[in-house]
């Protein structure tokens, strides 16, 4: 397959065959469409056999922030207490280098019960609520480069001058 595909390039690219007097446009477009037709359903039945990619596993890095979005714990470090990937060309991402023994695995279950536990309230009463009341004027510092003209303020989906009241 990844021989035809080379071949459908160089074609479409015109660097097969090397003298454009070898083959007329409309053969070039005649075999173009043979082969990618080829090519297509080949691919077809490839992914319907085996998919699109490989699969694997997250690293340890992936692992901590899935984690984290999963749980809204931005603050959460685990990435210390999994055993580091092995790498492939320098990537450890490789879906091949990506296995898992049972120590990483019992690491991995460590890991996620120490985040439950900073994701679980352990309090009875929940904590105490604070509303703040922030207007435009106080989102920036009083001190700003080039004055309160370089500052840009809307309401309403229209910009308006401080300056005037």
């Amino acid at each position: 397959m990844e021989r035809w595909v080379q071949v459908f390039d160089r074609v479409e690219n015109g660097d097969m065959p090397p003298k454009s007097e070898d083959m007329k446009p409309e053969d070039r477009k005649a075999l173009l469409a043979a082969l990618e037709s080829s090519l297509q359903a080949a691919s077809a039945v490839a992914t319907a056999k085996k998919g699109r990619g490989p699969m694997r596993r997250l690293n340890r890095i992936e692992f901590e922030q899935n984690l984290r979005d999963l749980l809204a714990l931005p603050h959460l470090d685990i990435r210390d207490m999994l055993p580091a990937d092995r790498e492939s060309h320098h990537f450890d991402k490789v879906a091949s280098t990506l296995d898992i023994s049972h120590v990483q695995l019992m690491a991995y279950l460590d890991a996620v019960e120490t985040a439950l536990r900073q994701a679980v309230v352990t309090s009875t009463a929940p904590p105490a609520s604070k509303k703040t009341r922030v207007v435009g004027k106080q989102l920036v510092p009083r001190r700003t480069t080039g004055g309160v003209e370089s500052l840009f303020y809307a309401r309403d989906g229209k910009g308006f001058d401080l300056l005037i009241r």
